[in-house]
């Protein structure tokens, strides 16, 4: 399965911290139950596959948002160092 099939849901829009937020918010957590009610095979399939997707959102969503992040830093320096060669030649004149 191509990777555009597989995780269409990369193209659903901007990626946020709040989306990363819920989404880490929102994952299953193991709880203990007193009774014991089987579930079938095919529930445990498709919430397993839900889980993964899921995963796999976050995955992309921390990937997309660390990128975001260093590119944001790189340019924040740029512009600080951008005429400071300059600046620093005119002021020893």
């Amino acid at each position: 399965m191509s990777k555009s099939k597989e995780f269409g849901a990369a193209s659903r829009g901007i990626s946020t911290k709040a989306e990363l937020d819920q989404r880490l918010a929102a994952r299953s957590k193991p709880r203990t139950e007193l009774h014991l009610t089987m579930d079938g095979y095919q529930a445990k399939s498709v919430n397993r596959q839900v889980d993964q997707s899921s995963e796999q959102r976050i995955k992309h969503l921390k990937d997309r948002l660390g990128k975001a992040s260093n590119r944001i830093k790189r340019a924040h320096l740029r512009a600080r160092y951008k005429n400071r060669s300059k600046t620093d030649f005119d002021r020893n004149r």
